[in-house]
Protein backbone atom coordinates (compact mmCIF):
# COMPACT_ATOMS: atom_id res chain seq x y z
CA UNK A 1 0.00 0.00 0.00
CA UNK A 2 1.23 3.24 -0.92
CA UNK A 3 0.65 5.94 1.56
CA UNK A 4 3.41 8.55 0.94
CA UNK A 5 6.26 6.60 1.20
CA UNK A 6 8.39 8.13 3.13
CA UNK A 7 5.99 8.89 5.72
CA UNK A 8 5.18 5.60 5.88
CA UNK A 9 8.96 4.27 6.68
CA UNK A 10 9.30 7.07 9.55
CA UNK A 11 5.74 5.34 11.29
CA UNK A 12 7.39 1.66 11.17
CA UNK A 13 10.61 2.76 12.06
CA UNK A 14 9.03 4.74 15.31
CA UNK A 15 6.92 1.46 15.93
CA UNK A 16 9.77 -0.91 15.57
CA UNK A 17 12.11 1.29 17.13
CA UNK A 18 9.87 1.52 20.45
CA UNK A 19 9.04 -2.27 20.70
CA UNK A 20 13.00 -2.86 20.01
CA UNK A 21 13.63 -0.52 22.56
CA UNK A 22 11.46 -2.67 25.14
CA UNK A 23 13.07 -6.11 24.56
CA UNK A 24 16.63 -4.45 24.36
CA UNK A 25 16.36 -3.14 28.17
CA UNK A 26 14.69 -5.88 29.36
CA UNK A 27 17.67 -7.60 28.64
CA UNK A 28 20.43 -5.02 29.81
CA UNK A 29 21.96 -3.55 32.82
CA UNK A 30 18.46 -0.79 32.85
CA UNK A 31 16.97 -3.43 34.70
CA UNK A 32 19.48 -4.24 37.04
CA UNK A 33 21.45 -2.10 39.70
CA UNK A 34 20.77 1.91 39.50
CA UNK A 35 23.81 3.70 37.34
CA UNK A 36 25.74 5.81 39.59
CA UNK A 37 25.27 9.33 38.34
CA UNK A 38 26.94 13.01 38.95
CA UNK A 39 24.81 13.88 41.44
CA UNK A 40 20.95 13.11 42.73
CA UNK A 41 18.60 14.78 40.64
CA UNK A 42 17.69 18.31 41.87
CA UNK A 43 14.01 18.78 42.94
CA UNK A 44 11.89 21.51 41.84
CA UNK A 45 11.18 23.21 45.00
CA UNK A 46 15.27 23.92 44.96
CA UNK A 47 15.60 25.26 41.56
CA UNK A 48 15.80 29.36 41.77
CA UNK A 49 13.12 29.79 39.70
CA UNK A 50 9.93 28.39 38.38
CA UNK A 51 9.46 25.53 35.45
CA UNK A 52 8.33 27.33 32.27
CA UNK A 53 5.51 24.78 32.18
CA UNK A 54 3.97 26.00 35.13
CA UNK A 55 3.90 29.58 33.42
CA UNK A 56 1.29 27.87 31.31
CA UNK A 57 -1.78 27.99 33.62
CA UNK A 58 -2.85 24.91 31.84
CA UNK A 59 -5.19 22.66 33.82
CA UNK A 60 -6.80 18.81 32.66
CA UNK A 61 -10.33 20.91 31.83
CA UNK A 62 -8.86 22.46 29.25
CA UNK A 63 -6.19 20.52 27.70
CA UNK A 64 -7.71 20.29 24.66
CA UNK A 65 -6.80 24.06 24.33
CA UNK A 66 -3.07 23.16 25.79
CA UNK A 67 -1.29 25.98 24.63
CA UNK A 68 1.23 25.11 21.94
CA UNK A 69 4.77 27.30 20.52
CA UNK A 70 4.53 29.44 18.15
CA UNK A 71 7.31 28.79 15.20
CA UNK A 72 9.32 32.12 17.24
CA UNK A 73 9.94 30.31 20.34
CA UNK A 74 10.42 27.11 19.04
CA UNK A 75 13.18 28.23 17.41
CA UNK A 76 14.38 30.44 20.52
CA UNK A 77 14.17 26.72 22.27
CA UNK A 78 16.05 25.08 19.78
CA UNK A 79 18.74 27.60 20.81
CA UNK A 80 18.66 26.82 24.67
CA UNK A 81 21.04 24.94 26.58
CA UNK A 82 20.35 21.04 27.76
CA UNK A 83 22.30 18.70 29.42
CA UNK A 84 23.49 16.79 27.19
CA UNK A 85 24.23 12.69 28.77
CA UNK A 86 26.68 10.83 26.65
CA UNK A 87 26.10 7.37 25.37
CA UNK A 88 26.13 4.93 27.63
CA UNK A 89 26.50 1.37 27.65
CA UNK A 90 23.85 -1.06 28.98
CA UNK A 91 25.41 -4.57 28.11
CA UNK A 92 24.99 -7.35 30.92
CA UNK A 93 26.24 -10.89 32.08
CA UNK A 94 24.12 -13.68 31.21
CA UNK A 95 23.29 -13.89 35.02
CA UNK A 96 22.14 -10.69 35.07
CA UNK A 97 19.86 -11.29 32.58
CA UNK A 98 18.43 -14.30 33.90
CA UNK A 99 18.12 -12.11 37.51
CA UNK A 100 15.64 -10.10 35.37
CA UNK A 101 13.64 -12.55 33.56
CA UNK A 102 13.02 -14.32 36.98
CA UNK A 103 11.46 -10.67 38.11
CA UNK A 104 9.16 -10.59 35.41
CA UNK A 105 8.36 -14.13 35.42
CA UNK A 106 7.19 -13.85 39.13
CA UNK A 107 5.40 -10.43 38.11
CA UNK A 108 3.52 -12.08 35.90
CA UNK A 109 2.61 -15.19 38.37
CA UNK A 110 1.73 -12.62 40.96
CA UNK A 111 -0.72 -10.86 38.15
CA UNK A 112 -2.00 -14.26 37.20
CA UNK A 113 -3.06 -15.46 41.11
CA UNK A 114 -4.65 -12.12 42.10
CA UNK A 115 -7.89 -11.30 43.11
CA UNK A 116 -7.72 -7.56 43.03
CA UNK A 117 -9.43 -6.44 39.83
CA UNK A 118 -6.91 -3.68 38.57
CA UNK A 119 -4.33 -6.21 38.85
CA UNK A 120 -6.45 -9.23 37.23
CA UNK A 121 -6.72 -6.67 34.39
CA UNK A 122 -3.34 -6.79 33.95
CA UNK A 123 -2.81 -10.04 33.40
CA UNK A 124 -5.08 -10.02 30.68
CA UNK A 125 -4.71 -6.34 29.35
CA UNK A 126 -0.90 -6.80 28.94
CA UNK A 127 -1.36 -10.24 27.24
CA UNK A 128 0.02 -12.92 29.52
CA UNK A 129 -2.74 -15.43 28.75
CA UNK A 130 -2.22 -16.76 25.26
CA UNK A 131 -4.98 -18.36 24.46
CA UNK A 132 -6.86 -15.44 23.01
CA UNK A 133 -10.47 -16.92 23.63
CA UNK A 134 -9.81 -17.52 27.37
CA UNK A 135 -8.77 -13.73 27.38
CA UNK A 136 -11.80 -12.56 26.26
CA UNK A 137 -14.03 -14.55 28.11
CA UNK A 138 -11.90 -13.54 31.11
CA UNK A 139 -11.86 -9.77 30.37
CA UNK A 140 -15.84 -10.12 29.04
CA UNK A 141 -16.49 -10.99 32.33
CA UNK A 142 -14.73 -8.37 34.03
CA UNK A 143 -16.66 -5.82 32.33
CA UNK A 144 -19.39 -7.32 33.61
CA UNK A 145 -18.25 -6.85 37.10
CA UNK A 146 -16.27 -3.43 36.55
CA UNK A 147 -18.28 -1.89 33.81
CA UNK A 148 -17.32 1.54 32.18
CA UNK A 149 -13.41 0.62 32.11
CA UNK A 150 -12.27 1.84 28.85
CA UNK A 151 -8.39 0.07 28.84
CA UNK A 152 -10.83 -3.06 29.29
CA UNK A 153 -12.81 -2.71 26.49
CA UNK A 154 -10.02 -1.34 23.98
CA UNK A 155 -8.12 -4.50 24.83
CA UNK A 156 -11.60 -6.68 24.32
CA UNK A 157 -12.03 -5.16 20.69
CA UNK A 158 -8.51 -6.21 19.59
CA UNK A 159 -9.40 -9.28 20.55
CA UNK A 160 -12.62 -9.45 18.37
CA UNK A 161 -10.52 -9.66 15.85
CA UNK A 162 -9.29 -12.86 16.61
CA UNK A 163 -11.50 -15.78 14.45
CA UNK A 164 -12.26 -17.78 17.68
CA UNK A 165 -14.03 -14.39 19.25
CA UNK A 166 -15.12 -12.42 16.60
CA UNK A 167 -18.65 -14.02 16.24
CA UNK A 168 -18.76 -13.16 19.88
CA UNK A 169 -17.92 -9.50 19.23
CA UNK A 170 -21.73 -7.81 18.13
CA UNK A 171 -23.62 -5.00 18.21
CA UNK A 172 -24.34 -5.22 22.20
CA UNK A 173 -20.88 -4.91 22.71
CA UNK A 174 -20.01 -2.18 20.70
CA UNK A 175 -22.46 -0.03 22.19
CA UNK A 176 -21.06 -0.46 25.62
CA UNK A 177 -17.37 -0.52 24.41
CA UNK A 178 -18.01 3.37 23.24
CA UNK A 179 -19.55 3.99 26.47
CA UNK A 180 -16.78 3.26 28.42
CA UNK A 181 -15.04 6.68 26.89
CA UNK A 182 -17.63 8.75 25.40
CA UNK A 183 -15.32 11.62 23.99
CA UNK A 184 -13.01 9.06 21.97
CA UNK A 185 -13.37 8.34 18.30
CA UNK A 186 -10.72 5.69 18.42
CA UNK A 187 -13.26 3.03 19.92
CA UNK A 188 -15.52 3.43 17.39
CA UNK A 189 -12.53 3.30 14.45
CA UNK A 190 -12.20 -0.15 15.61
CA UNK A 191 -15.48 -0.90 15.77
CA UNK A 192 -15.43 0.19 11.40
CA UNK A 193 -12.31 -2.57 11.30
CA UNK A 194 -14.52 -5.07 12.81
CA UNK A 195 -17.45 -4.06 10.64
CA UNK A 196 -15.30 -4.18 7.89
CA UNK A 197 -13.80 -7.64 8.65
CA UNK A 198 -17.16 -8.78 8.96
CA UNK A 199 -18.39 -7.30 5.15
CA UNK A 200 -20.69 -5.15 7.10
CA UNK A 201 -20.05 -1.97 5.02
CA UNK A 202 -22.75 0.31 6.34
CA UNK A 203 -21.79 -0.44 9.47
CA UNK A 204 -18.25 0.93 8.28
CA UNK A 205 -19.72 3.99 7.14
CA UNK A 206 -22.06 4.42 10.24
CA UNK A 207 -18.59 4.12 12.55
CA UNK A 208 -16.60 6.33 10.34
CA UNK A 209 -19.76 8.71 11.06
CA UNK A 210 -19.94 8.45 14.98
CA UNK A 211 -16.18 9.54 14.65
CA UNK A 212 -17.08 12.97 13.49
CA UNK A 213 -18.98 13.36 17.04
CA UNK A 214 -16.11 12.43 19.20
CA UNK A 215 -13.95 15.17 20.86
CA UNK A 216 -10.90 13.31 20.79
CA UNK A 217 -8.96 9.97 19.28
CA UNK A 218 -6.67 8.27 21.73
CA UNK A 219 -5.42 4.82 21.15
CA UNK A 220 -4.20 4.88 25.09
CA UNK A 221 -0.88 4.25 24.30
CA UNK A 222 0.45 6.54 27.38
CA UNK A 223 -2.24 5.30 29.59
CA UNK A 224 -0.94 1.92 29.27
CA UNK A 225 2.48 2.47 30.01
CA UNK A 226 1.28 4.24 32.74
CA UNK A 227 -0.73 1.50 33.67
CA UNK A 228 1.83 -0.65 33.73
CA UNK A 229 4.13 1.32 35.72
CA UNK A 230 1.42 1.41 38.49
CA UNK A 231 0.20 -1.72 38.20
CA UNK A 232 3.96 -2.94 38.98
CA UNK A 233 4.79 -0.45 41.20
CA UNK A 234 6.00 -2.36 44.98
CA UNK A 235 5.64 -5.58 43.34
CA UNK A 236 7.97 -5.49 40.77
CA UNK A 237 11.67 -5.12 42.29
CA UNK A 238 12.73 -2.69 39.57
CA UNK A 239 13.30 1.45 39.32
CA UNK A 240 10.74 3.72 38.44
CA UNK A 241 12.26 4.31 34.69
CA UNK A 242 12.65 0.32 33.87
CA UNK A 243 9.11 -0.26 34.68
CA UNK A 244 8.08 2.67 32.22
CA UNK A 245 10.23 1.45 29.57
CA UNK A 246 8.98 -2.26 30.60
CA UNK A 247 4.99 -0.52 29.84
CA UNK A 248 6.04 1.63 26.81
CA UNK A 249 7.15 -1.70 25.07
CA UNK A 250 4.25 -3.36 26.06
CA UNK A 251 2.04 -0.06 24.97
CA UNK A 252 3.84 -0.11 21.36
CA UNK A 253 3.62 -3.78 20.72
CA UNK A 254 -0.34 -3.47 20.76
CA UNK A 255 -2.27 -4.60 17.85
CA UNK A 256 -3.48 -1.31 15.89
CA UNK A 257 -6.22 -2.17 13.49
CA UNK A 258 -6.37 0.62 11.25
CA UNK A 259 -4.24 -0.73 8.81
CA UNK A 260 -7.33 -2.36 7.69
CA UNK A 261 -9.47 0.84 7.23
CA UNK A 262 -6.38 2.08 5.28
CA UNK A 263 -6.28 -0.59 2.79
CA UNK A 264 -9.75 -0.17 2.40
CA UNK A 265 -9.55 3.64 1.77
CA UNK A 266 -6.60 2.79 -0.45
CA UNK A 267 -8.43 0.36 -2.72
CA UNK A 268 -11.21 2.42 -3.09
CA UNK A 269 -9.95 5.95 -3.79
CA UNK A 270 -10.76 5.99 -7.06
CA UNK A 271 -13.12 4.22 -7.53
CA UNK A 272 -15.62 4.97 -4.95
CA UNK A 273 -17.01 8.33 -3.99
CA UNK A 274 -18.30 7.63 -0.66
CA UNK A 275 -15.41 5.70 0.59
CA UNK A 276 -12.81 8.38 -0.49
CA UNK A 277 -15.27 11.05 0.96
CA UNK A 278 -15.47 8.90 4.55
CA UNK A 279 -11.45 8.10 4.19
CA UNK A 280 -11.30 11.90 3.91
CA UNK A 281 -13.43 13.03 6.39
CA UNK A 282 -11.25 10.11 8.84
CA UNK A 283 -7.62 11.91 8.00
CA UNK A 284 -8.84 15.04 8.62
CA UNK A 285 -10.27 13.56 12.18
CA UNK A 286 -7.05 11.71 12.94
CA UNK A 287 -4.91 14.83 11.84
CA UNK A 288 -7.02 17.18 13.86
CA UNK A 289 -8.29 15.31 17.01
CA UNK A 290 -5.23 12.55 17.58
CA UNK A 291 -3.32 12.69 20.54
CA UNK A 292 -0.40 10.62 19.35
CA UNK A 293 1.66 11.82 16.65
CA UNK A 294 1.26 8.55 14.99
CA UNK A 295 -2.25 8.56 14.48
CA UNK A 296 -1.84 12.59 13.03
CA UNK A 297 0.66 11.27 10.48
CA UNK A 298 -1.42 8.46 9.39
CA UNK A 299 -4.78 11.01 9.43
CA UNK A 300 -2.86 13.08 6.83
CA UNK A 301 -1.66 10.12 4.65
CA UNK A 302 -5.05 9.73 4.45
CA UNK A 303 -5.63 13.24 2.83
CA UNK A 304 -2.63 12.67 0.94
CA UNK A 305 -4.25 9.43 -0.65
CA UNK A 306 -7.50 11.65 -1.29
CA UNK A 307 -5.74 14.28 -3.22
CA UNK A 308 -3.48 12.30 -5.30
CA UNK A 309 -6.15 10.78 -7.11
CA UNK A 310 -7.17 14.83 -7.39
CA UNK A 311 -4.08 15.41 -8.85
CA UNK A 312 -4.61 18.57 -6.23
CA UNK A 313 -0.89 19.77 -6.13
CA UNK A 314 -2.04 22.79 -3.30
CA UNK A 315 -3.49 20.73 -0.91
CA UNK A 316 -0.59 17.65 -1.65
CA UNK A 317 1.74 21.12 -0.45
CA UNK A 318 0.40 21.88 2.23
CA UNK A 319 -0.34 18.21 4.00
CA UNK A 320 3.47 17.62 2.73
CA UNK A 321 4.15 20.93 4.99
CA UNK A 322 2.46 18.99 8.19
CA UNK A 323 4.55 15.91 7.64
CA UNK A 324 7.61 17.74 7.78
CA UNK A 325 6.82 19.44 10.56
CA UNK A 326 6.30 15.94 12.73
CA UNK A 327 9.40 14.81 11.26
CA UNK A 328 11.44 17.95 12.37
CA UNK A 329 9.86 16.92 16.23
CA UNK A 330 11.75 13.46 16.13
CA UNK A 331 14.50 14.98 14.50
CA UNK A 332 15.07 17.58 16.62
CA UNK A 333 18.57 17.85 18.52
CA UNK A 334 17.03 19.15 21.90
CA UNK A 335 14.64 16.27 21.22
CA UNK A 336 17.54 13.77 21.10
CA UNK A 337 19.09 15.03 24.20
CA UNK A 338 15.55 14.68 26.37
CA UNK A 339 15.32 11.14 24.99
CA UNK A 340 18.87 10.33 26.88
CA UNK A 341 18.19 12.35 29.82
CA UNK A 342 14.99 10.89 30.59
CA UNK A 343 16.42 7.49 31.11
CA UNK A 344 18.25 9.12 34.12
CA UNK A 345 16.49 11.90 35.33
CA UNK A 346 12.59 10.13 36.84
CA UNK A 347 10.81 13.57 37.81
CA UNK A 348 11.53 14.29 33.82
CA UNK A 349 10.04 10.83 32.93
CA UNK A 350 6.86 11.79 34.90
CA UNK A 351 6.39 15.04 33.39
CA UNK A 352 6.55 13.32 29.94
CA UNK A 353 4.02 10.93 31.09
CA UNK A 354 2.05 13.28 32.45
CA UNK A 355 2.17 16.06 30.10
CA UNK A 356 1.36 13.41 26.99
CA UNK A 357 -1.59 12.50 28.92
CA UNK A 358 -3.20 15.65 29.49
CA UNK A 359 -2.31 17.73 26.77
CA UNK A 360 -1.47 14.90 23.87
CA UNK A 361 2.08 13.78 22.77
CA UNK A 362 3.00 16.73 20.88
CA UNK A 363 2.65 18.96 23.39
CA UNK A 364 4.09 16.81 25.99
CA UNK A 365 7.20 17.04 24.23
CA UNK A 366 7.34 20.53 24.26
CA UNK A 367 6.51 20.88 27.80
CA UNK A 368 9.32 18.48 28.45
CA UNK A 369 11.87 19.97 26.54
CA UNK A 370 11.18 23.77 28.45
CA UNK A 371 11.32 22.01 32.14
CA UNK A 372 14.58 20.29 30.99
CA UNK A 373 16.24 24.08 29.43
CA UNK A 374 14.99 25.01 32.66
CA UNK A 375 16.42 22.03 35.07
CA UNK A 376 19.47 22.61 32.97
CA UNK A 377 20.38 26.17 33.92
CA UNK A 378 21.02 24.69 37.60
CA UNK A 379 24.83 24.37 37.53
CA UNK A 380 24.22 21.28 39.89
CA UNK A 381 21.53 19.56 37.42
CA UNK A 382 23.31 16.71 35.67
CA UNK A 383 21.68 13.33 36.11
CA UNK A 384 24.09 11.72 33.93
CA UNK A 385 26.00 8.29 34.60
CA UNK A 386 29.21 8.53 35.68
CA UNK A 387 31.24 6.56 32.95
CA UNK A 388 33.96 4.22 33.66
CA UNK A 389 37.40 5.59 32.88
Amino acid sequence: MDLSGKMNKKIVLLLTLAIILFYLFKTTTFFTEPVETNNSVTTPDSFSNPPLLLDKKVTPENSNNAPSLTEASETAQAQEYIVSCPEFDFSESEEQRAETERKFDEFNQYLKASEKPMEKLAYYLFENEKDTGVAFDKLYQFNQENPNNKLAYDQLLKLCFNENNIDKCDDDLFNRAQLADKENGTFWLNIAALKLKKNDIDGVFDALHEIEKAANMDEYFFELADFYEQTSRDILDLSYKQRLVAGIGYAAAKPWFISEIMSWCHDNNTNDQQVAQACLTLGTNLEQKSKQLLSKSLGIALQKNYFEAKDNQQALAELEKKLKKIERRFQDKQFEKIDRLIMHDDDLAKLWISSALTYGEENGIKYVVEEAIWRSRDPNYNPCPILPE
